[in-house]
Order: structure tokens, then C-alpha cells, then sequence
């Protein structure tokens, strides 16, 4: 099940959060802040730019996705933008990163956003664009993008 996510859920996205960090490059050459994930998360679920939701399996979140809504140049249109996903390795092929996307696109079209772009792949080990275009997303460098409005 995708849902919001609450402040009970801080831990165990902080949790998730530190698992990734050890997963994906920059793991390898950066510190993990447990105190400044729990504080980043918590300051993200009562912004009204950011929406975080949780893939919850039988009352334990096994995911997450953030999108954060942002202004894009020259122009008053904005933009929703998901910057930070996770799945635990023993889900992801449970289709919960499609679901999760799908809420933040839904969400963003619900907040007039133009278009959603998204930059983490990670997890997909090469396969992120395949996911991308089954998702209804166009390959752009490393990241994808759907148009939702005009």
C-alpha cells in the first residue's frame, strides 16, 4: 500500500535512508548523519512543496519516495521533481517503485505541475531506463521526465 507518510514513519525512512546511503556510490566516500536524515525527513512531511510517501507491507514500510515541488527558469510554471527513492532489496520487484511514482505523478498534476522529472535509478543497477519508459517516461541523460500539462 502507498501512503503519506507521518512523523511515526521517521525512524524507519531514516532507517531505509541509511541502508541506501551504504547501497549507492557515494556511500563509499561520504559519512551517513542519522540525526540530520530523522531531521531532514521531519522538516519534508509538514512542507506543503514536499511529499513524501512510504510503500507499507503489512504495517512495515519497505519504501519511500520525496518529490518536492520547484519554480523552473524564466517562466511561473513549476515543476515536480523526485529526488530521493528507496525500495529494500527484498521488494523491488513487487512493483512498488512504479506505484510510488505513479502517487507523486498524480500528485503533482493535482499541484498544476508542467511536467515531473526523476534522477534516481540506483537501485536498477542499468536497467533504470527500461523502468523509466514503462512508467510512461522519456530518457534524458540519466534522468527522465513526463510532460503532464501544457
Amino acid at each position: 500500500m502507498i501512503r503519506q507518510a507521518t512523523e511515526n514513519d521517521l525512524r524507519h525512512l531514516t532507517r531505509l535512508s541509511e541502508i541506501f546511503h551504504k547501497e549507492h556510490w557515494f556511500g563509499k566516500h561520504t559519512g551517513f548523519d542519522y540525526e540530520y536524515c530523522f531531521d531532514q525527513f521531519k522538516s519534508n512531511i509538514i512542507s506543503p512543496l514536499t511529499n513524501v510517501l512510504v510503500a507499507d507491507v503489512n504495517n512495515v514500510v519497505v519504501g519511500y519516495c520525496v518529490a518536492f515541488i520547484c519554480g523552473m527558469h524564466y517562466t511561473p510554471s513549476v515543476r515536480c521533481t523526485i529526488g530521493y527513492t528507496y525500495i529494500d532489496p527484498n521488494y523491488r520487484t513487487d512493483g512498488l517503485f512504479g506505484d510510488l511514482v505513479q502517487a507523486q505523478t498524480d500528485w503533482a498534476a493535482d499541484h498544476d505541475c508542467v511536467d515531473i522529472n526523476i534522477s534516481d535509478g540506483g537501485q536498477y543497477r542499468g536497467k533504470f531506463g527500461t523502468v523509466l519508459k514503462a512508467l510512461g517516461f522519456e530518457r534524458t541523460g540519466t534522468d527522465g521526465y513526463k510532460v503532464l500539462a501544457h
